[in-house]
Parts: C-alpha cells; structure tokens; sequence
C-alpha cells in the first residue's frame, strides 16, 4: 500500500498489475498519489512464476487458461476481501472508490467489479480491455453506474490503435458511456495522466 487508511483518506485506488509483473514494484508508479488523501492499495496476482528459466526475476499473473474459471472465481474473493479489510478502515460515505487494471490487469479489474460484492465508483482500463466473456446485456445498467475511464500511450506497441477503436465501437455498440483518455507514452503508467485522473 501507499498511504495510511484512516478517516483522512479521500480517494482509494485498488490497482491491478500486468502479466509478470509484482504488486511491490507495479506500486512504485503511484508516488504521485502518495499525498496523504489517496491510499493505493496494490493487490497481486495468486501465480508467481521465474520470469527466465527456473531462476531469477519472479513475476506473478491473474490468472491462466488451466482452471479458468476457478482462477477468475479465486481471485474475485481475493479482491472482495482485501476490499472488505480496507473499506472497515476509512469513512465509507467520504471515501471515493477506483479500479484500476493495467494490461492484464484490465480484465481482472472489470471481471471483480461486476462479478464481486465490493462497491466501486471508477473503473479505469489502462493500457487493456474488456474481457471477451463481458455479458453487456446483464451488465450494462451497471456499467453505467460506473465512470469508465479507457487510457492508453499513444506509442503503446501491444494496444494498437485498431484495437483501441475496436474497443471504443464495442462499448458505443453496447451502449456503454465511457471517456478516452490518452498520453504521449508507451505501455506504462504515466504519472501525469494518473494524477489528472485523481483531481476529478
């Protein structure tokens, strides 16, 4: 975590990690949110993995294809506790919730907020996308509730730009409102961009 939770806190931001990445170092993106009124809250993935051979680095992931669906059931209750532990902690009624999911991360983030018990107020998608079993129909009223934020680098080598505008027609097809944000920037977090988010 960055931040203390108490009374204080204004905004909490559960973030979600990319593919190999660890939670400890996927936080070190958020300084900018580390002023005292944001807590960020950096849950990791249940799979830790070597990122080379059978040593070294170790990255951790959401999920695979082996046990999908207990994989993504797992780590709905995983995320619905850490929720629960956090949310005992500050004013509920003050306290402004975000999701945020980069690039694996994404489908992570957007599988919880619609398949969980927590409560959120923004579901930010960085650098990712939906996931394919999104039931839009089901979900759409809820979508709606949401301030669905999609931000992307504009030199992103993963997110194309067609994907990006296949993204867009699926939401606008679905009937889904949402707000594109994007940045001079590759697959990463822009501080910038994030701390602009954080004053809305």
């Amino acid at each position: 975590m960055l931040g203390t939770p108490g009374r204080h806190i204004r905004q909490v931001w559960f973030v979600c990690h990319g593919y190999g990445h660890m939670a400890s170092v996927f936080l070190k993106d958020f300084q900018v949110l580390d002023d005292g009124k944001h807590l960020v809250v950096a849950p990791e993935g249940l799979h830790r993995f070597y990122l080379f051979g059978s040593g070294g680095r170790v990255g951790a992931s959401w999920m695979t294809k082996e046990d999908r669906l207990d994989d993504i059931n797992d780590y709905i209750i995983y995320l619905d506790n850490i929720y629960a532990e956090i949310m005992d902690q500050l004013d509920i009624d003050g306290v402004k919730v975000n999701a945020l999911g980069f690039s694996q991360g994404t489908a992570t983030v957007c599988r919880w907020v619609l398949n969980g018990s927590s409560r959120v107020h923004r579901l930010v998608l960085w650098g990712g996308e939906f996931p394919p079993d999104t039931d839009w129909d089901a979900n759409r009223q809820r979508l709606n509730n949401l301030d669905i934020q999609l931000v992307f680098g504009k030199a992103d080598p993963i997110v194309k730009t067609a994907l990006l505008e296949q993204q867009m027609e699926l939401l606008k097809k679905n009937r889904v409102d949402f707000q594109l944000k994007t940045f001079n920037g590759h697959h990463e977090i822009d501080a910038a961009t994030l701390a602009s988010l954080a004053r809305v």
